[in-house]
């Protein structure tokens, strides 16, 4: 649970400052934003210790329909968004 947790409090992360400057790669979920919104509660529990172990943002990412599949498919498209830019370089 603990490196599912930090993995995607540090995906969010990524996809955060991505934002910020205006990016948003084409391969991400076609339901970004609900995902995005449930990473970022997601995130803020992980890095902003709470009282219990499972929090109620952890649990809603969760339960979001596919999200691990979902979230993966995030991961993988970032992964080539950045392969592309580096090999065009």
């Amino acid at each position: 649970g603990v490196f599912m947790l930090m993995w995607y409090g540090v995906l969010y992360s990524v996809l955060e400052r991505l934002s910020k400057h205006g990016i948003r790669p084409s391969s991400l979920d076609a339901n970004y934003d609900e995902l995005y919104d449930a990473l970022r509660r997601l995130r803020n529990s992980v890095f902003h210790a709470e009282s219990e172990y499972w929090d109620k943002r952890q649990i809603a990412l969760m339960a979001l329909n596919n999200s691990s599949v979902r979230i993966r498919n995030v991961h993988n498209g970032l992964g080539q968004f950045f392969e592309e830019i580096l090999s065009s370089q």
